[in-house]
């Protein structure tokens, strides 16, 4: 079939001989070096080879059926959401108040102190919104 493509259209004919064994070694040099620097588990050549080698192995079914069971096991996982409660958000702006008395005591310059409490109403203003979306 190649060889009527060839003629045809030769851009499209796969003619790829394979890979030189030099550059195969480097790919999984460097697949190794990147592993490490990841922090992914130990890697070594050997695990790159490994990997490599399996693509040659044909599928049964208990393979094909694998991603499907990871599948059902993730579906089956409780997700814990982290979800803002009044109670919560009380504490948390009734320390940011504390906070600002405690600017409002060492800053002598009250024109600046009053600046820096607006922003910082403006910027909690999200305490509105939070609240009434919960």
């Amino acid at each position: 079939m190649n060889g009527v493509w060839k003629n045809v259209c030769p851009s499209l004919v796969n003619d790829l001989k394979g890979f030189d064994h030099e550059s195969v070694d480097e790919a999984k040099r460097n697949c190794v070096k990147l592993g490490n620097y990841l922090n992914l588990q130990d890697i070594n050549e050997s695990d790159i080879n490994e990997l490599l080698d399996s693509h040659d192995q044909e599928l049964n079914s208990e393979d094909l059926m694998e991603p499907g069971k990871q599948m059902e096991i993730y579906k089956n996982d409780e997700v814990c959401l982290r979800q803002f409660t009044l109670k919560n958000m009380a504490s948390a702006f009734e320390a940011l108040e504390k906070i600002m008395v405690m600017f409002e005591e060492q800053d002598s310059n009250a024109e600046r102190f009053a600046k820096v409490h607006r922003a910082m109403e403006d910027a909690v203003g999200l305490r509105d919104l939070l609240q009434t979306n919960l």
